[in-house]
């Protein structure tokens, strides 16, 4: 098969190109032979394949539903005040007491100095009831009396004014040493309250008197005072008074000696305060 050639002029520096197309030898001199190559038109057809891909999306919603529970816890709180009562108060007050003493052969006098312990409260309320607690101070028992032996005390008594701007409503006893047999009692009659200790009371010892623990209702006003104090003014109407067994005594051999004691200057022993 032959191959087509081509052949290329080039006149003046300009290029003519002749495209000469054989195929086969070159024909005879004085033969003109027109010779029409097929022309074979190739078309190439691009076929475009659009492949459509559908992507279904499935979307899942999850619905969570929180139930949230609220508790509420109401506390209640409770407070208690507790008032703690009011302390007593204790206060000494010194008495100097003057002594009558009567026997059948001679009356003498005599200074017996002595004091009472008071506890209470500084402040009531009118219309209350409260309490005054009164301690004698020990009583050292002699052993002898205007140059004679003593053998014994007995009927000992301790009084006190019901003060005013009270009413009594009652009173007891606690404590007390070397008393004797006898039973201490307390009462009270006329505006009087008596401590009374029977006895008998040894010489030479020292005798520790009960505790009075008085119980008054506050009548008075608010803005009044309570003032407690022994009762007695004068040898007759005494404070304190006790009965003396003296022994050896000429023609009597032995006697008793009764002693009334009060003191001139009688000190308040207490003072409470009417609200």
């Amino acid at each position: 098969m032959l191959q087509p050639r081509a052949a290329l002029i080039r006149v003046g520096g300009a290029a003519t190109a002749l495209v000469a197309l054989g195929l086969g030898c070159v024909p005879n001199p004085g033969t003109t032979t027109t010779t029409t190559a097929p022309s074979t038109t190739s078309t190439s057809t691009t076929t475009s394949t659009s492949t459509t891909s559908t992507t279904t999306s499935t979307s899942t919603t999850t619905s969570t539903t929180t139930t949230s529970t609220t508790t509420s816890t109401s506390t209640t709180t409770s407070t208690t005040t507790t008032t703690a009562p009011p302390s007593p108060v204790s206060a000494y007050s010194a008495i100097n007491a003057s002594c009558r003493t009567v026997a059948s052969i001679a009356t003498s006098y005599d200074a017996n100095n002595t004091g009472v312990t008071a506890e209470y409260l500084e402040n009531v309320t009118s219309g209350d009831s409260f309490q005054v607690k009164l301690t004698a101070d020990p009583m050292n028992v002699p052993t002898s009396g205007g140059g004679y032996p003593i053998q014994y005390l007995r009927n000992v008594r301790v009084r006190f004014a019901v003060p005013a701007g009270t009413t009594y409503v009652g009173a007891t006893l606690s404590g007390g040493a070397n008393l004797g047999s006898g039973t201490p009692t307390v009462g009270h009659s006329g505006g009087i309250i008596t401590l009374t200790v029977p006895g008998n009371l040894a010489a030479g010892t020292t005798a520790t008197l009960p505790t009075v623990t008085v119980t008054l209702h506050a009548t008075g006003a608010p803005g009044s005072q309570i003032t407690s104090k022994l009762y007695g003014s004068s040898y007759d109407a005494w404070s304190i008074a006790f009965v003396a067994r003296v022994t050896n005594v000429p023609l009597f051999g032995s006697l008793d000696a009764n002693s009334q004691c009060y003191a001139a200057t009688n000190p308040v022993l207490a003072t409470v305060n009417v609200t």
